[in-house]
């Protein structure tokens, strides 16, 4: 009977640890956005807060979006067709995912950030800064995933 209270504190756990390491990792990509485009002003305790606060809203949302199309998707299958998945990855839904991310961050980054002269962020500063930091995330996930890749394959985990 304490395997299951074990299994939910566990996850509680390395929800609340990622959240924090990706905050930190994201917190320095948004400083580095910031520096690039010479928009805002502001210390990495404040990116940090900015980026908690987005990773805390974002992941649970995307977490939905996924499950309700899982939900939707996969009972009827034992797994999901091709179609069904070029349907989900498809170059609309993507763009929607796409401008989704980078305007969610945008309101928020509007919100918590200040312009280098002490005033709030305007939204169209913001949306710049937010489309850079989605890039930047976008290339540092894209590295990551090509060394997991190579460590998989190299100890012969895929093949």
């Amino acid at each position: 009977m304490l395997y299951p209270v074990l299994v939910l504190f566990g996850s509680i756990v390395g929800v609340a640890v990622g959240l924090l390491i990706g905050s930190l990792i994201n917190a320095l990509f948004l400083r580095l956005a910031s520096s690039w485009l010479r928009i805002g002003e502001f210390g990495f305790a404040k990116a940090f807060g900015t980026t908690f606060m987005s990773t805390f809203v974002f992941t649970p949302l995307g977490s939905l979006v996924l499950a309700i199309w899982l939900a939707r998707n996969l009972p009827m299958k034992s797994s999901p067709s091709p179609a069904d998945l070029l349907y989900f990855f498809s170059p609309a839904n993507v763009f929607y995912l796409i401008a989704g991310f980078v305007l969610g961050h945008a309101l928020i980054f509007s919100h918590r950030l200040t312009d280098t002269d002490g005033s709030p962020l305007r939204f169209e500063k913001a949306s710049v800064l937010a489309l850079v930091y989605f890039g930047i995330c976008s290339a540092f996930s894209v590295v990551v995933w090509f060394f997991v890749v190579l460590v998989f394959l190299s100890l012969g985990f895929v093949r």
